[in-house]
């Protein structure tokens, strides 16, 4: 999961170069960053304790970060519509990976709660 919100930070720097050639804005690179970083989350550096995280607390950052990402990147997808229909379903498939990753984390955090 942690490889995937890398590669999406990947995708959305690709689709603002691209969004910034369609309309003639002057060229620059976007980096997209994870905070915390799931490194630090597992590592247990993002817990005000010092204490490694727990996996439901882990699980439960990264259920809902997706589903932020999700609604942010559909909202996004329906804004750059008008401008162009490739880059508004490279913005809906990135959104519906993200409600995946959110739904495989709640699933797990419902696991976790039977056990």
């Amino acid at each position: 999961m942690t490889e995937q919100r890398l590669d999406l930070g990947k995708t959305l720097s690709e689709i603002a170069a691209e969004i910034a050639s369609i309309h003639s804005f002057p060229e620059y690179e976007v980096e997209f960053e994870v905070e915390p970083s799931p490194a630090a989350l597992i590592a247990g550096k993002a817990s005000s304790s010092g204490a490694p995280a727990e996996p439901k607390d882990l699980l439960q950052r990264m259920a809902e970060a997706e589903a932020t990402d999700y609604e942010l990147l559909s909202a996004a997808a329906g804004a750059v519509l008008p401008f162009s229909s490739a880059i508004a379903e490279r913005l809906a498939a990135e959104a519906a990976s993200a409600r995946k990753r959110s739904t495989w984390a709640q699933d797990h955090l419902d696991l976790l709660s039977m056990s």
